[in-house]
């Protein structure tokens, strides 16, 4: 792509693996640039608590003033799972599990089964 054209966020599907406070406030941060994401869970407790923490942390940016949508145009925008293969589509893909290398080598070795070789990993 030409340095002239823009990029359009809205384009660009950006993963997230680990969505304790960090990974759900990268989340938070991505969907209100505009980015579609692609949340992993990879604990069944992320799973279940993460949607609710991000809707809060929507909230609380909403509040401040934040946001140029309502919250709903960022959820709609958002895939929480923890199916690997969500991460398919996406040019980015950012991790943030607990700081474990044995951990992290399995998330990275999951995240490269399912997307692309020009996937950015992080």
């Amino acid at each position: 792509m030409p340095m002239s054209e823009a990029l359009n966020p809205a384009e660009i599907n950006v993963g997230v693996v680990g969505l304790g406070l960090m990974g759900s406030s990268i989340v938070v941060a991505l969907l209100i640039a505009g980015h579609p994401v692609k949340a992993i869970a990879p604990l069944p407790e992320e799973l279940s608590k993460a949607p609710q923490h991000i809707k809060d942390q929507l909230f609380h940016c909403e509040k401040a003033g934040l946001l140029k949508e309502p919250i709903i145009f960022y959820i709609n925008n958002l895939t929480v799972s923890g199916d690997y293969t969500t991460l398919r589509n996406c040019r980015m893909v950012l991790e943030c599990v607990i700081e474990q290398v044995e951990i992290k080598k399995e998330v990275y070795k999951k995240i490269s089964q399912h997307v692309t070789d020009d996937t950015i990993l992080s």
